[in-house]
């Protein structure tokens, strides 16, 4: 059963699940708290999905990898968000067909695989949750799937950011969905080149802004 102060941060960060009170009930009587490194794994491809993991703090990396060794990351699921495959997975009795693993020290929520089922039949929060989630992963794999096809993106916002900081100065002053605009690609996918670039400190992300960090290599993309 979960303690009180592990409910307050669940709560804290999904306050739509936990609205109902049959719902806590189930979640504080069958939920388990899960504290993961960096790196470690908790479900690999082709695992039976027994848990479905809401993330309260921290950052999950879900990883395809082929045959050949080669790896593509499809999304990251951050504080406040669940992982899709895994509630697919659980509602259709499917085995995992990723690798999750935490790409920071994280803390999660694993809520058993009957529960999830019991939830999503009775709770309609939990259902526009789901659908919310799925809605929204399917049109960052949709974006991934661009990008991999079209591909060079990246030099060619690189080469824009490029451009402007020389012109306007490190502070350019735009949105996501302008840059996709003039790129003549979709928001999601210059969202997430510069949500990575962010995390290497390239570029720092503000509300219409982007901040150029790290000039010298933005412009190794520019070459």
């Amino acid at each position: 059963m979960l303690q009180n102060t592990d409910w307050q941060s669940f709560s804290a960060r999904f306050p739509v699940l936990g609205s109902d009170k049959q719902s806590e009930l189930l979640i504080k009587s069958n939920g388990l708290i899960r504290r993961a490194g960096p790196g470690e794994v908790l479900y690999r491809d082709g695992d039976e999905c027994t848990h479905l993991p809401l993330v309260v703090s921290g950052e999950l990396l879900l990883t395809k990898y082929g045959e050949s060794g080669r790896s593509i990351t499809l999304y990251r699921v951050e504080e406040g968000e669940s992982c899709i495959l895994s509630t697919l997975s659980i509602l259709n009795a499917e085995l995992f067909p990723a690798e999750a693993t935490a790409r920071s020290p994280s803390t999660l929520l694993l809520v058993p695989a009957q529960v999830v089922r019991q939830l999503v039949d009775r709770d309609v929060q939990w259902r526009q949750f789901v659908f919310a989630t799925y809605h929204r992963r399917l049109s960052g794999l949709i974006a991934l799937i661009e990008e991999v096809v079209f591909g060079k993106l990246d030099l060619r916002l690189a080469e824009l950011l490029v451009e402007t900081a020389r012109e306007h100065g490190n502070i350019v002053r735009t949105t996501h969905q302008k840059l996709a605009e003039e790129l003549g690609s979709s928001r999601e996918v210059v969202s997430r080149l510069l949500k990575d670039w962010e995390r290497q400190g390239i570029v720092r992300l503000g509300r219409g802004e982007i901040s150029i960090e790290d000039l010298d290599r933005l412009q190794r993309f520019d070459r």
